[in-house]
């Protein structure tokens, strides 16, 4: 085999690809066994503080739409359906043509709210745990803050 036309071949045309449905894959991975290690593992009406009551760990079963807006299920699924179109749309269209942090930033986004949906449909409620200034959060959730982050401090760069 001749290994001097090795990054020609079909393996790695698509390494891109395959790259980004790892970590995806790693991401969601990472929520979904967080959750089940702090809920099997503490105790629900119990949180735990570092300090002052600023940053911890509390049990909370989140049965509402994101910021724990009291939308109806039905609403939320439609919403879900609609965001995860455009962004699929998005991603079709231009994933060859993102920047690396353009593809941290949508790598992360979508990590997070498919672990998030994907829970909400099995379970019918999103486990949150990370308490931080009065919230309570969960990884998939900090994925997407943190992926929205990204791509406006991308966009903000380009203009």
């Amino acid at each position: 085999m001749n290994f001097s036309n090795l990054s020609q071949t079909k393996i790695f045309k698509n390494e891109r690809l395959w790259s980004f449905v790892f970590w995806f894959l790693s991401l969601v991975f990472l929520d979904q066994i967080s959750k089940y290690w702090v809920f099997n593992f503490g105790h629900e009406g119990v949180s735990v503080f570092l300090g002052r009551p600023f940053v911890g760990i509390t049990l909370f079963y989140n049965q509402y739409f994101a910021f724990s807006l009291p939308f109806d299920p039905i609403l939320i699924y439609i919403i879900y359906f609609f965001v995860l179109a455009v962004i699929a749309i998005h991603l079709y269209l231009n994933f060859r043509k993102f920047s690396k942090y353009e593809y941290i930033g949508w790598l992360l986004i979508l990590a997070g709210g498919v672990s998030n949906i994907v829970e909400r449909m099995i379970q019918g409620s999103v486990q949150d745990f990370i308490y931080i200034a009065g919230g309570i959060f969960n990884f998939a959730d900090i994925y997407i803050i943190l992926g929205l982050l990204i791509l406006l401090f991308t966009k903000v760069k380009k203009l």
